[in-house]
């Protein structure tokens, strides 16, 4: 098994269909399942030609970008394992984590290399990757356009292999990484689309970090799976989340709670009309805040 199956069953029934839609300030950016198939499996090749092979570790330090699953999705096509980190790390902690995983390749963007700058101190990392170059307008290029390569094939994994490393304070102050397997991903993804009742129709709304579990599995993953399309924002702009609500027509909302108590103070709710579907996690809801949202 890999959890790049998710995207060969994307790309197998619903080829057409947007799989993402990242809204930036002025348009859009779609991709298909199709194309998002592609693009990761070009990315497979260029990790292949940077020395990278299963098991290796490639650190991913992005923000939200529609490249970001392209990335993952890459790695995880030839078994390397991605290390997700925190786009608010400073230069000093990403190096930290990049010698503590052990990383062989960093892919970052061009907003990001300043803190990005002491990667190659690393003694493990033989390549840093910058994706991300020109995204928006006409000008956005595929960042994998120099790869010239055969597309390598899907490497066959165990279920307790690594697929990823999260670095977490989830359970003590100081972060460390977190390593989830294939195994681990694919039922945790099973059964979120089981339990919330995900289904290929639906657009959910993804503006929480990717490098957090919460919106790399619950969300990410998740719609990926069941071929639903993801409309990908940067971070949390309230004017731009309403509006793209109405656009996209969003039927599933997954937020944090200080979201939610901001909401609370809209006058008009009717952005939210087709949202059949809220979640909150990553920290505690209070009670009345609930409350106050579901009267809403």
């Amino acid at each position: 098994m890999n959890l790049f199956d998710v995207l060969e069953k994307g790309a197998r029934r619903f080829p057409d269909k947007d799989a993402i839609r990242f809204e930036y300030p002025g348009g859009v950016r779609a991709i298909s399942y199709r194309e998002l198939h592609r693009l990761a499996s070009r990315f497979s090749g260029v990790l292949i030609q940077a020395g990278v092979g299963r098991g290796d570790r490639v650190a991913v330090f992005l923000p939200n970008l529609p490249e970001y699953p392209v990335v993952v999705y890459g790695a995880l096509n030839i078994g390397a394992v991605p290390v997700l980190l925190s786009s608010a790390l400073k230069k000093e902690k990403v190096l930290e984590y990049l010698e503590n995983s052990q990383a062989k390749v960093l892919v970052t963007s061009q907003d990001l290399t300043a803190e990005a700058a002491l990667a190659r101190e690393c003694a493990s990392v033989g390549e840093v990757l910058v994706v991300g170059t020109a995204l928006e307008g006409e000008s956005r290029q595929d960042f994998s356009a120099a790869f010239d390569g055969e597309v390598p094939q899907k490497v066959e994994l165990e279920l307790v292999e690594p697929a990823l490393i999260l670095y977490t304070s989830g359970t003590t102050g100081e972060q460390k990484g977190a390593v989830l397997s294939h195994g681990n991903i694919v039922s945790n993804i099973r059964a979120t689309n089981r339990h919330i009742g995900m289904r290929s129709d639906d657009v959910v709304m993804c503006f929480l970090p990717l490098f957090h579990v919460f919106a790399q599995n619950f969300v990410m993953n998740a719609t990926l799976n069941v071929g639903a399309t993801l409309v990908l924002h940067k971070r949390f702009e309230l004017g731009e989340i309403l509006q793209s609500l109405q656009r996209n027509r969003v039927t599933m909302f997954f937020s944090v709670p200080p979201n939610y108590r901001a909401l609370l103070g809209l006058s008009d709710i009717s952005p939210f009309d087709t949202v059949r579907y809220f979640f909150t996690a990553a920290d505690a809801m209070p009670p009345e805040t609930m409350e106050k949202w579901q009267e809403k």
